[in-house]
C-alpha cells in the first residue's frame, strides 16, 4: 500500500551548465535545456523537500523570511547534517543550525549532480562525487575501490523527466507530491527482520530502479462540483445583508442559482 505526501519544490540559480531548467531572464518562463539556447536564460537546478525528521547524512535545504516581516521565503541549500544535538544540527565541514525544526526541510531528490551522484566504497565507506577519483582508505594509490565491490550510490534519487517539463510548463508554479511506499518487515526469505537506517513512521520513499522518484501535480479541487458547496454558499447568502455592493436582484440570482445547483 503507499502513500502520497505533500512536498515543496525549490529551484535555485546555478553555474552548472547541465542543468535541465533554465529560466529566461527577461520573460522569467521556464523551459526544459535540452538542446536549448541559453544565451538570454538563467541554469537551475530543481530540489524536492520535505518535513521528514532530519537524520544524520541528509541533505538539508534553510529557509528564511526574504525581509523582516515578509511572506516570502528566500532558500539556500543548508548541506549535509553531520550531527544533530536537540533542536540544533551540525553541518559537514560548516557551523550549526540552532532551532533547525522551523528552518531547515529535508531534500529527499534533486537534478543537481553533487548531491545526487556521491558514490561509497563498500569495505572503507570512503566517498566520492561524479567526475572524481574515489581515493580509499586501504588503497594506497587512491585511485580506484579498495574491494573488488561496486561503489554504492548514496546521493539523493532524482525527479523524472517528465516532471521537470511539466514543472517547466507550469511555470514553477502548482502543489505538488511525492509517493511513499509502506515498509515491511519480513526479508526475502520470510525471517522477520528488525531493520534499521529507515525513516520514523509505516512509509519511506519510493524509489525507482533508475533512481528516480514518483512525483505530480496536485489537481486543485473544484468545490463547484460539490454539492454541499452550493449548500453552504446558499446559507451564507441568506444571512448577507444587502448593501451598495450586493443589492437585492443580484442576491436573489445567488440564491437561484444556488438551488439549481443541488438538485
Amino acid at each position: 500500500m503507499n502513500n502520497w505526501k505533500k512536498c515543496n519544490v525549490v529551484m535555485l540559480a546555478t553555474e552548472d551548465k547541465s542543468a535541465p531548467v533554465g529560466e529566461y531572464i527577461d520573460t522569467k518562463n521556464l523551459f526544459f535545456r535540452v538542446d536549448h539556447d541559453i544565451a538570454r536564460g538563467a541554469n537551475q537546478h530543481l530540489y524536492i523537500t520535505s518535513d521528514e525528521e532530519l537524520r544524520e547524512g541528509d541533505h538539508i535545504m534553510h529557509q528564511q523570511e526574504a525581509s523582516l516581516g515578509s511572506s516570502e521565503l528566500e532558500y539556500s541549500l543548508g548541506g549535509q547534517v553531520e550531527k544533530i544535538e536537540g533542536n540544533d544540527i551540525k553541518i559537514v565541514g560548516g557551523g550549526w543550525y540552532c532551532n533547525y525544526k522551523t528552518i531547515c526541510r529535508k531534500v529527499i531528490a534533486s537534478t543537481d549532480p553533487k548531491i545526487t551522484d556521491r558514490h561509497q566504497c563498500p569495505t572503507c565507506t570512503s566517498i566520492a562525487e561524479t567526475g572524481a577519483f574515489m581515493i580509499c582508505k586501504g588503497d594506497l594509490l587512491g585511485l580506484h575501490m579498495c574491494s573488488n565491490k561496486e561503489p554504492i550510490n548514496i546521493g539523493v534519487p532524482q525527479p523524472s523527466q517528465q516532471f521537470i517539463e511539466l514543472y517547466c510548463s507550469l511555470g514553477g508554479v502548482g502543489e505538488f507530491e511525492v509517493e511513499f511506499e509502506e515498509i515491511t518487515n519480513w526479508g526475502l526469505d520470510g525471517e522477520f527482520v528488525e531493520y534499521t537506517n529507515i525513516p520514523t513512521g509505516k512509509y519511506k520513499l519510493r524509489i525507482g530502479p533508475d533512481n528516480t522518484i514518483n512525483i505530480r501535480q496536485v489537481e486543485a479541487t473544484d468545490y463547484t462540483k460539490d454539492v454541499n458547496f452550493w449548500k453552504r454558499l446558499e446559507s451564507f447568502v441568506k444571512q448577507v445583508q444587502v448593501t451598495c455592493a450586493m443589492d437585492e436582484e443580484e442576491k436573489e440570482m445567488i440564491l437561484h442559482n444556488c438551488k439549481q445547483k443541488k438538485k
